[in-house]
């Protein structure tokens, strides 16, 4: 077994000296090495012995270092007003009412041109005597108009749309525009010629002395009347106006035609049975109190209530249809002229005035199986064309002479001013009640040709024949 001696002591010492001086040698020389984990190791102290140091804080991102002082950037606070826009392009001021001089030039939009400024939409517009023609942009709405003596308005096309009243002293051009008359009460003075204008809504009235007409003249399809009274709307044409359609049913009427003293001149009217602008729609109304209503050709008042106070309603042709009403407490109702068709359509009733059915060889008065007949007063009267019969117009067609009925008639006053009979075509069970007079023309006859008639007929030097 070995045994250590002293020098095997010795030895051993020695070496673990060496040993220590070495570690601490290298500990105090050896550079700085990163531990695992990528911590740090403990700095080391200038002895012979590693000193362990307190715990390392985390490493922290270092401050950058300021820049020169010249490019030192500062912040600007923070402006929380929001950003100014550009200023709005000055606009020439609008007026209210706006006077036309034209001293400029023609242009419209030249505030030069107009005393006060650019009207505003709506405004009151005055076209001054001696100024430069107006001429209207294609659409524009305006309050009243008045154009005095001497100037000049005109427009092209488009609508232009007036709320208040217009007076015409001067010249108005309509181009191909339409007037539309869309305020609540209005009334037209002077004189104007339009090419299309539509009432729409409240009472629109033609004052003394106002003439209204129209400038187209071929004939109106659907779609073109010249005038146009709309639905819930009253034309009212006072005394010493007119009212003038100068092309074939050239207006239409949805609401009210009356007229107070007036004149209403027209063409045609039509009943819709072509592909013509249609005169009366459904719910439509004419009312004669005093003055006139006039068609030049044939007459067609189908979807109309016709109320006839005074005045005349007059028809230079065929009335093809009545309306749905005809009611007549005075004044006249009449065809003439070159036409003699006269059908009674709807209800008709009378207890004043006068309804002349004007006759020709072939036509007459024509009351339909529709229709309702019955009177308290006023007069039936037939004239044109002395007729016989039993000559080649009694063929027993319906569109041929005499009176055709359809159903029996209750008339009042029964004047014949004309011979005429009964055309033997009507419905089997008609017959003519008179209730009042029955008056024939000296030299005149009336034959019934075996349809019964109620009256009591005058035995009179002054009366003429009447044939049962």
């Amino acid at each position: 077994m070995f045994k250590p001696g002293f020098k095997h002591a010795a030895a051993l010492l020695f070496l673990g000296l060496w040993t220590l001086g070495t570690v601490a040698v290298t500990l105090h020389l050896a550079p700085q090495q990163p531990a695992r984990g990528n911590t740090p190791a403990p700095p080391a102290e200038d002895s012979m012995f590693a000193v362990p140091s307190k715990p390392r804080l985390a490493n922290l991102p270092s401050e950058p270092a300021p820049l020169p002082e010249a490019q030192v950037i500062t912040a600007e606070p923070l402006n929380t007003r929001p950003a100014q826009t550009p200023p709005p392009k000055v606009q020439p001021p609008k007026s209210p009412k706006a006077a036309w001089l034209g001293t400029v030039s023609a242009q419209y939009d030249d505030p030069a041109n107009w005393e006060g400024g650019l009207p505003a939409e709506g405004a009151d517009l005055v076209v001054r005597a001696g100024a430069q023609r107006l001429q209207l942009p294609a659409e524009f709405q305006l309050g009243s108009v008045v154009i005095e003596a001497g100037a000049r308005l005109s427009a092209e096309a488009g609508t232009i749309r007036v709320l208040g009243n217009w007076e015409n002293l001067g010249t108005f051009e309509p181009g191909q525009a339409t007037v539309e008359f869309s305020g609540s009460n209005q009334t037209v003075y002077g004189k104007t010629a339009f090419y299309r204008t539509r009432f729409s809504g409240g009472v629109k009235r033609l004052a003394e002395g106002a003439a209204l007409s129209t400038t187209r003249r071929h004939n109106a399809k659907i779609g073109e009347a010249g005038v146009v009274v709309e639905a819930g709307t009253t034309l009212l044409i006072e005394r010493g106006a007119s009212c003038t359609i100068s092309n074939a049913y050239g207006f239409q009427v949805a609401g009210r035609l009356e007229i107070d003293g007036g004149t209403f001149t027209c063409e045609v009217c039509n009943g819709g049975h072509s592909g013509w602008e249609d005169s009366w729609l459904d719910g439509s109304e004419l009312v004669l109190r005093s003055g006139m209503f006039r068609a030049g050709g044939d007459a067609d008042f189908s979807g109309a209530s016709i109320t006839v106070y005074g005045g005349s309603l007059e028809v230079d042709d065929d009335i093809w249809h009545s309306g749905t009403r005809l009611e007549i407490a005075g004044g006249t109702v009449r065809n003439c002229t070159s036409g003699a068709m006269f059908r009674l359509s709807g209800v008709v009733a009378m207890s004043g005035g006068k309804l002349v059915a004007h006759q020709t060889g072939q036509r007459g008065l024509r009351v339909s199986q529709e229709a309702s007949f019955s009177a308290t007063g006023g007069t039936l009267e037939l004239s044109g064309s002395s007729l016989s019969s039993g000559s080649r117009e009694d063929n027993g067609s319906e569109n041929e002479g005499g009176i055709w009925l359809g159903t029996g008639i209750q008339v009042h006053d029964f004047r014949v001013s004309a011979s005429t009979y009964i055309n033997l075509n009507s419905a089997a069970s008609a017959s003519l009640t008179i209730s009042g007079t029955f008056a024939i023309a000296r030299n005149k006859c009336f034959d019934a040709q075996g349809f019964r008639v109620l009256a009591t007929v005058p035995n009179s030097p002054d009366q003429g024949e009447f044939l049962p």
